[in-house]
């Protein structure tokens, strides 16, 4: 009997586990809902959050004035996720027909994007002015961009030589359609918990 006692423990133990870890992921996962779902990839409303606030840094930089009215954020996020997702799809056909953005390329874009901040050209010091601490994570957002901006001449060109009927628009609207991604914008109107 002293032998099956620490059996039985650790079955319950086990199953207790199982059952209280599947419950807490499940909880998790109700805290933080996914907004994009690609693939295997599943963006997070904390996730899309912290994307979105990166983008709200972009258009303030461009524009020149941060966007301050909730209803104007409001309007902005669920367009953002529109793009997000058409960037996602954009990025990933990239990767499939081997658009790349050379080293060189990625600081002529940035040389050029920050003179058109009015900035001398790219530097650390440059990008500390516009906010950004992390050198890495700004040249891989600067690379995405720049992609995106390429796969975008690589459509226009296709449409030009094949069929001029089909707007830029409707072709991203068919990119979208045939990738198979999801966007829950009603995921995004959920407040999370801290």
């Amino acid at each position: 009997m002293y032998k099956l006692f620490p059996q039985k423990i650790i079955i319950f133990l086990i199953l207790f586990q199982h059952v209280f870890l599947s419950g807490y992921i499940q909880a998790q996962s109700d805290l933080d809902p996914v907004v994009i779902s690609f693939g295997s990839t599943q963006i997070t409303h904390r996730q899309f959050d912290k994307q979105f606030e990166i983008a709200m840094v972009f258009n303030a930089l461009e524009n020149g004035v941060p966007i301050k009215n909730q209803d104007q954020i409001y309007v902005l996020e669920h367009r953002y996720l529109q793009q997000h997702a058409k960037e996602m799809v954009l990025l990933d056909i990239a990767k499939q027909q081997g658009i790349t953005v050379s080293n060189m390329e990625l600081i002529g874009y940035m040389d050029d994007y920050m003179q058109k901040l009015g900035l001398s050209g790219y530097s650390v010091k440059n990008m500390h002015k516009l906010g950004f601490q992390e050198e890495q994570a700004f040249r891989e957002i600067m690379r995405e961009k720049k992609t995106i901006l390429l796969m975008i001449t690589h459509i226009k060109k296709n449409l030009e030589h094949n069929d001029k009927a089909i707007t830029l628009e409707n072709r991203y609207l068919e990119l979208i359609n045939q990738s198979g991604i999801a966007i829950y914008p009603d995921n995004i109107d959920i407040p999370l918990a801290e």
